[in-house]
């Protein structure tokens, strides 16, 4: 991507049909070092249910992005601006929006096999997500 974005309407918000919630836009899948960048956008209330396969970068661009316990406590707030380093985890973990609309850029790098799943509330996967199915999702977001 060679064109500055600003995150409001003029982003295209792309979303999985199995789970409403989950809003992306990728921004960037480079080939060559086989990394992606992409946005999640969680309006305010909405939980999304994830777990990473491999380490990666995560910075809240707006609002908090909020992690939770399995019982639903809050285990962690991170603010707009912070920048983390997450490592692969075996357990999804919920995260939601805090009080208002959420952004995060995350970063993938060196990715081989699957690298991201997305689950519903009952922890059941909806999408498992790869190179290929970035790509997949990418080219279509272009049209």
């Amino acid at each position: 991507m060679n064109k500055a974005i600003k995150l409001d309407s003029s982003v295209n918000w792309q979303r999985l049909e199995a789970h409403k919630s989950f809003e992306f836009f990728i921004l960037n899948i480079n080939e060559d070092s086989k990394s992606i960048e992409f946005l999640v956008r969680l309006k305010k209330g909405e939980a999304l249910f994830q777990r990473s396969f491999i380490s990666h970068h995560t910075q809240i661009l707006k609002g908090k992005h909020c992690t939770h316990y399995n019982d639903g406590a809050i285990k962690e707030v991170e603010e707009t601006g912070s920048y983390k380093i997450s490592l692969p985890s075996d357990v999804p973990e919920a995260v939601s929006s805090g009080v208002g609309e959420t952004v995060v850029l995350y970063r993938f790098g060196k990715v081989v096999g699957p690298l991201y799943q997305v689950f519903d509330e009952q922890y059941n996967v909806i999408e498992t997500f790869d190179l290929v199915r970035f790509q997949e999702l990418h080219k279509a977001q272009l049209v």
